[in-house]
């Protein structure tokens, strides 16, 4: 029996492999994005088509889409997983994130330096409240590996009630004094 024969198929599965790994990852970002776009752009017609799968049953699982929520979706670009793992605690730690979900396997091309550069990075997606956005970016950049990090934020216009109160629960929000305090 010719052994040499039965590497081939084995280089070939391993192929098959990456490739169907590749496309699983390529497959999840895409469906992160497009989940992130959904919740930010209630004025999609698909928005508007499934809102009612949405509120069937005995309760609506959404919030009013009359007025925006105070969340943010922040998105954060890292080198590794080191990067991302450090962040990601330290954002948590400091009650200026309720989550961040780490999504390999981006590839980005861009301009730096008057150099057109692609470098494999990680996409952090967190989620935080409209009063920590200024913290939440002096703290990255204060900790990010980058000398100009990507820190940009979107509005979540819509999401499950008890989801959005958890995010409440688990972030500082500032409070702000009431008037008639004493001073």
């Amino acid at each position: 029996r010719d052994h040499r024969k039965q590497e081939a198929p084995q280089a070939s599965s391993l192929m098959d492999f990456e490739k169907k790994r590749s496309l699983t990852q390529v497959a999840l970002i895409g469906l992160l994005v497009a989940a992130s776009l959904y919740l930010c752009y209630p004025e999609d017609s698909m928005r508007s088509y499934s809102r009612g799968w949405l509120q069937s049953g005995r309760r609506a699982i959404v919030t009013a889409s009359k007025s925006p929520t105070p969340f943010r979706v922040a998105w954060i670009t890292v080198p590794d997983r080191g990067a991302a793992q450090k962040l990601s605690e330290g954002l948590v730690v400091e009650n200026l994130a309720a989550c961040v979900n780490t999504i390999p396997g981006l590839s980005s091309t861009y301009r730096w330096k008057d150099k057109i550069e692609t470098d494999q990075e990680l996409l952090l997606m967190v989620k935080t409240h409209e009063s920590l956005v200024e913290q939440l970016i002096e703290y990255v950049e204060k900790h990010h590996p980058y000398e100009s990090p990507e820190v940009i934020t979107t509005r979540i216009e819509e999401g499950r009630k008890d989801y959005l109160d958890w995010i409440s629960e688990n972030v500082k929000i500032p409070t702000t004094p009431s008037s008639s305090s004493p001073q």
